[in-house]
């Protein structure tokens, strides 16, 4: 019984901590971040986009569906574009 509850502590302690981004972006269920049509333009095929509005979102595609675009939020690391309130969280792309 004392190695479980010494188990269980130590997942507790090791668990990662969550940033809460809700206050920034807003509840992922709220209507000004829902996964609207577009993305980027027709025929783009790379792995990032940077919208016009300066966020960058990443491409997901699963086969025998569109692909959706996420937005990145800590793009600046890797010399794209950091995330901002304006971003739209997800896009799904139209075929």
């Amino acid at each position: 019984m004392k190695k479980l509850v010494t188990i269980a502590l130590l997942m507790a302690v090791a668990a990662p901590a969550s940033a809460d981004i809700s206050r920034v972006f807003g509840k992922s269920s709220s209507p000004k971040n829902a996964a609207v049509a577009g993305g980027p333009p027709p025929g783009h095929e790379g792995q990032h986009w940077i919208s016009p509005d300066n966020c960058t979102y990443s491409r997901a595609q699963a086969p025998g569906y569109a692909p959706t675009w996420h937005l990145v939020l800590n793009g600046s690391q890797y010399g794209l574009t950091d995330a901002h309130s304006g971003c739209t969280i997800m896009y799904r792309q139209q075929w």
